[in-house]
């Protein structure tokens, strides 16, 4: 099975073990990389507790209760999306590789008043059917080609799995090795050496909590010795 449909398959499967949850339970786990239970236990025993009372789960649980009035799931997706992923992600590190660069960049779209504005077109604007964008790519339909518009959507990520599980391999076995991980006393470094064997045979998908793992390391190494 090659990596992208296998990739797939456990992005079904997480979305079917979550199926008889409600849908505010089961939209902030489809946003972790892993299960609560898996972030838990890779922690030492005297940190579990304080971690399960304050997993990301239970932010993103308590995020959705800071709009109550909210109906729609799409736009309490959009919120989550809005609040924690394009802040902490998709724009910090467009931010920081443009800097790095010294490129300059505007990401379009971020105009306070267009962005509060957004906030108040209704649901079915924003998606019809299985059209996403779709009051902006109706507006733009005055200016652009239909070719360009609609085109398969391309995504601009870095290939985080690929660098986990072969070109970073050196750099995970020192930097998270029993020693390395011991001298903090954070990480269960049996529980940790478990999920990279099983995400690097495919038995799950743990590239990006590997990755936060190893920025972890990274800044308690620079900043903490």
């Amino acid at each position: 099975m090659c990596f992208l449909r296998r990739i797939l398959l456990l992005e079904g499967l997480k979305l079917i073990a979550d199926a008889h949850l409600e849908a505010d339970e089961r939209m902030a786990k489809y946003f972790g990389w892993i299960s609560q239970h898996e972030i838990v236990e890779l922690f030492n025993d005297d940190l579990k507790e304080s971690i399960r009372k304050d997993a990301p789960h239970q932010l993103l649980m308590r995020t959705l209760q800071d709009i109550p009035q909210e109906k729609s799931d799409l736009n309490k997706m959009l919120y989550l999306e809005m609040k924690y992923f394009l802040a902490d992600h998709n724009l910090n590190y467009t931010d920081k590789m443009s800097m790095a660069h010294g490129v300059e960049v505007r990401v379009p779209f971020l105009d306070l008043d267009l962005v509060n504005f957004s906030t108040t077109i209704p649901p079915q604007f924003k998606m019809k059917g299985n059209e996403t964008k779709y009051i902006l790519k109706k507006t733009m339909e005055k200016y652009l080609p239909k070719e360009v518009i609609y085109r398969k959507k391309t995504g601009f990520g870095a290939p985080v799995r690929k660098w986990i599980t072969k070109d970073l391999s050196k750099m995970i076995e020192e930097r998270l090795s029993e020693d390395s991980l011991g001298q903090w006393g954070i990480f269960d470094y049996k529980k940790v050496h478990k999920l990279i064997e099983k995400n690097k045979s495919g038995q799950i998908d743990a590239s990006y909590t590997i990755w936060a793992l190893l920025a972890i390391q990274s800044w308690l190494n620079q900043f903490c010795k």
